[in-house]
């Protein structure tokens, strides 16, 4: 508990008083009460001895000794009295002489020695003896001296509190200030300071003493720097008060972010403005300190900061997984290279370059010679890290110049901008050559490549990619190993089997696109516009956008050795578009978490209708809008569907997106259905073959 200022100077002040008495006594300055003391009990004494002389001159023994008895019975400054005569033998004793101490010297405190004479003529002498000083507790309160002293110091306290108080009502700023003055002070929301010229609190207002759990007059005298005052690390100067700045400056201050601890370990923090305090001859007096409260605007900014933090952490993880993602959405997961769907995005890109810019674009294909072989003589394990090794050295050759992608199993595809056919056919040449030179556990492998450019003649992206096969198929029936390009196949070669992948008279004939027709269709087939449905349809469903595309992926993989390219590329875009009438089904039908009544089927149903529609005014490819029409035709011509094909009749392409879809749909989980797994989905297909699937 701290002591009221007054009351401190006040105690300072009588102890001063007392000191300087103390201190005057020992150097023998002023009276000295031991000495006054000693000189009443000889004056006592002289008394008695005269009144003791007049006695002994009568004769009045018997009187004496009744005088004497009397002095010493009532005065406490007189223990005992002797009366010798001249020859020193005892004449008279009042008083208990033993408990009198032994000291016998004249003059001391105790004993005082008086000569008697009778009728001028010496007689003999009076003896007094006086208690001795023996300092205890009840003693000393009854020394005059400590008496004194008390009486001193309580006088000197008493009055020079009162003097204080009345002079501090005109020197203490609390009481300089008026009452309404300091309540207004007091209401201010903000904590204010009001220091002298060394840093002393002169005045607080409640606000900032409130802060640090103080009163404001407890406060007051103290030196601003002893409260734990914190600089904020933002701030530039970091070991400087804002105060002390503006002594030292003379300026005025704004702004500062402070903190102070406070006595509960809670920080709070204050932004803090400081003006000087002049007097009337502009001499620097003091700093008017005010300080506003920002401690839960700054809780709130560090949560911000603490959110904005995590955000950004999170926004980095998500940009990692994105990047990830995007990684494995565009890149084929064994090899690294672009997969079939990215690279037909790069190449729409790339041939509108060439076509706006007029420069060239060439494309190489190329295949893995008797890669079956490598599977089936040293296993699959081999084949991948065959594949693996040609991919990573062709994506070292190609770099940034080209673009690179596993088109099927054992097939890379690479395009070339700015690269004529000349240019075309001798990089293909380095990278039959880097092929050759790879070894795989003692394993030598070889490849064949088909080369072409745009400015061969090529009407769209898939006729390039057409051309490319072909000089690949002309390349392995030339004997493998070498590069063919397409200006110098000969005319008369029959590219029945590459059209096919398999010999012809193992698809029937209405399946095998004869060599013009081959060379004269034209597919218009823009991918982004296939990307930009696929989108939409994940915004309404994004199961029904996950279905097509794994169905996609499982077309390719099915038909990979039975189409050529462009037929594949019509294949898959059939199998990414086949569910896109769903865009017109209404979301609680779509989006219904349980079975479907038979009129919401009937509703569902409408989405192939409304599919073909959307692909045949978006696209006007008729091979792509057949397989879209009839991929829900029954082998046998049973189904809910009528006027579709059967049999043979049914397209290739819808055949395949028939078994795809239909293996999708059971081996993943729906709503209303636990999925089945391959096994059953397997068993499935083959119970069906031949009146719902293809045989």
């Amino acid at each position: 508990m701290r002591i009221a200022l007054t009351i401190r100077m006040v105690a300072g002040l009588a102890f001063l008083t007392v000191s300087m008495m103390l201190i005057a006594r020992s150097l023998n300055l002023g009276p000295g009460l031991a000495q006054t003391h000693l000189e009443d009990r000889a004056r006592l004494c002289e008394a008695v001895a005269v009144s003791s002389s007049l006695f002994l001159t009568q004769g009045d023994t018997r009187s004496l000794h009744s005088y004497l008895d009397a002095v010493v019975e009532h005065n406490p400054d007189i223990t005992a009295a002797i009366l010798r005569k001249k020859e020193g033998t005892l004449f008279a004793q009042i008083g208990n002489v033993d408990e009198i101490s032994d000291n016998t010297e004249a003059g001391v405190l105790n004993q005082i020695k008086i000569e008697l004479v009778e009728q001028d003529q010496p007689w003999g002498q009076l003896e007094f003896y006086c208690p001795a000083e023996n300092i205890t507790l009840s003693s000393f309160w009854r020394m005059p001296m400590f008496q004194f002293m008390a009486f001193v110091f309580v006088g000197c306290f008493v009055g020079f509190y009162l003097c204080l108080r009345k002079s501090f009502q005109y020197l203490n700023p609390s009481q300089v200030i008026p009452n309404r003055v300091q309540d207004a002070l007091d209401t201010l929301a903000g904590g204010l300071l009001i220091l002298d010229s060394q840093e002393q609190i002169v005045l607080a207002n409640k606000t900032i003493a409130k802060a640090l759990n103080i009163t404001p007059e407890q406060i007051q005298g103290q030196a601003v720097s002893q409260l734990p005052w914190m600089i904020h690390s933002d701030q530039e100067t970091r070991h400087e008060m804002p105060w002390t700045r503006v002594l030292k400056e003379g300026a005025s201050l704004k702004g500062v972010m402070v903190s102070i601890q406070s006595p509960s370990d809670a920080t709070d923090s204050f932004v803090v403005s400081c003006a000087p305090i002049h007097d009337d001859q502009s001499k620097l007096r003091g700093v008017l300190v005010s300080f506003e409260d920002v401690t839960e605007l700054e809780k709130k900014k560090t949560e911000l900061h603490e959110m904005l933090t995590a955000l950004h952490e999170s926004r980095e993880v998500i940009q990692k997984k994105n990047e990830e993602l995007q990684i494995l959405a565009t890149r084929d997961p064994l090899t690294s290279c672009l997969n079939r769907r990215s690279f037909y995005e790069q190449m729409e890109t790339l041939w509108a370059e060439a076509i706006q810019m007029e420069t060239s674009l060439g494309c190489v294909l190329l295949d893995i010679d008797h890669f079956k072989s490598i599977n089936d003589n040293h296993g699959h394990s081999t084949g991948d890290l065959v594949l693996k090794g040609i991919g990573s050295a062709l994506m070292e050759l190609v770099g940034d110049t080209g673009v690179l992608c596993r088109y099927g199993g054992e097939e890379f595809c690479i395009l070339l901008p700015n690269q004529d056919i000349d240019e075309t056919e001798q990089t293909a040449e380095v990278y039959r050559q880097t092929v050759e030179r790879l070894e795989f556990s003692d394993l030598k492998v070889t490849s064949s490549f088909g080369a072409t450019a745009i400015s061969l003649g090529a009407s769209n992206p898939q006729n390039l990619l057409d051309e490319a096969d072909k000089c690949l198929y002309a390349a392995k029936r030339g004997g493998r190993n070498q590069v063919a390009r397409w200006d110098r196949i000969p005319a008369d070669m029959d590219f029945t089997e590459t059209i096919a992948r398999e010999p012809a008279n193992e698809l029937p004939a209405e399946n095998v696109m004869s060599n013009e027709s081959a060379s004269d269709q034209e597919w218009e087939i823009p991918f982004y516009a296939v990307t930009a449905l696929l989108s939409a349809l994940a915004f309404r469903d994004e199961n029904t956008a996950a279905h097509s595309r794994r169905v996609a992926d499982l077309c390719l993989a099915a038909a990979q050795d039975l189409l050529p390219p462009s037929e594949l590329y019509v294949l898959e875009i059939a199998a990414l578009l086949h569910d896109i009438g769903k865009i017109g089904v209404p979301d609680a039908i779509l989006l219904k978490p349980g079975p479907l009544t038979g009129e919401e089927w009937e509703v569902m149903s409408r989405h192939d209708r409304i599919g073909v529609e959307i692909v045949s005014s978006t696209f006007s490819d008729q091979s792509l809008l057949e397989i879209i029409e009839n991929h829900h035709a029954f082998y046998r011509g049973e189904g809910r569907h009528e006027n579709l094909p059967t049999g043979q009749d049914i397209p290739l392409g819808a055949r395949i997106l028939s078994i795809a879809d239909a293996y999708d749909a059971m081996v993943s989980d729906r709503v209303y259905r636990k999925r089945m797994s391959q096994e059953e989905a397997f068993a499935e297909l083959r119970k069906n073959a031949g009146t719902q699937f293809d045989p």
